[in-house]
């Protein structure tokens, strides 16, 4: 509009409009090629860090694709997410993407650390129920269910699903606490009295409080229905 105005009376009507043409397609072809970069998450990511190297922030989503990708990318993940984390020492950025890599490859002391790290910078409200979880689980992994115990507690109360009591009766027994499993795992038949398979799985797991023998297999039960946290 400005072209056409300053060039009213000086230029043909059609050098006007080829004008214009020329810049719609100019616009049309950086538009494309804009909408490229937005189709391909990883390359936007890349694009944005670049523009921002100093912000954690798109370092994080970075890793995000590449560790979301299948095959997953867990090396280059890890090489980006340890980058995010060397700009941020607050650790709010990566270190709940990272800790759920190291926790998927079994490194599960390193995912420990790292996300008591991250409690102890943030430790209010923002820190949120999926960090809880992995640090109950990545404790339960490690053997010691004393330190899973409080973070299960906590989750109960805010999630209140089956495979959350389920943990947390399998690590009261694991400690020696029978009764608070026992309790736990009588309730959990209170979530639907109608279903036999329940009541069943109630049952099955109050009489493993009283043989010691099946305390590994009922923490392989645990862990399989705790697959869900990852």
């Amino acid at each position: 509009e400005w072209i056409r105005r300053r060039a009213a009376g000086k230029l043909r009507a059609s050098a006007v409009v080829a004008s214009a043409a020329g810049i719609a397609i100019v616009l049309c072809i950086a538009t494309f090629a804009r909408s490229r970069t937005y189709a391909d998450p990883e390359l936007f990511w890349r694009r944005a860090a670049a523009a921002m190297p100093g912000n954690p922030r798109p370092l994080e989503q970075l890793g995000m694709v590449l560790f979301l990708q299948q095959p997953t990318r867990n090396q280059a993940a890890e090489s980006v997410f340890v980058k995010a984390m060397s700009l941020d020492s607050s650790c709010e950025a990566a270190c709940l993407p990272y800790s759920e890599l190291l926790m998927r490859e079994g490194r599960f002391a390193e995912a420990v650390a790292l996300l008591e790290r991250q409690r102890r910078e943030d430790p209010g409200s923002h820190f949120r129920l999926a960090a809880q979880k992995l640090l109950a689980l990545g404790w339960m992994k490690l053997g010691r269910y004393d330190r899973a115990v409080p973070y299960l507690e906590r989750i109960v109360q805010i999630d209140a699903k089956l495979s959350d009591f389920i943990a947390l009766g399998v690590s009261y027994l694991s400690v020696g606490r029978r009764d608070e499993a026992v309790a736990t795992f009588r309730f959990m038949a209170t979530f639907d009295p109608g279903s036999m398979e329940l009541q069943r799985l109630s049952k099955r797991l109050q009489d493993g409080v009283n043989h010691p023998e099946a305390l590994s297999n009922i923490q392989e039960f645990a862990f399989t229905m705790t697959q869900g946290w990852l």
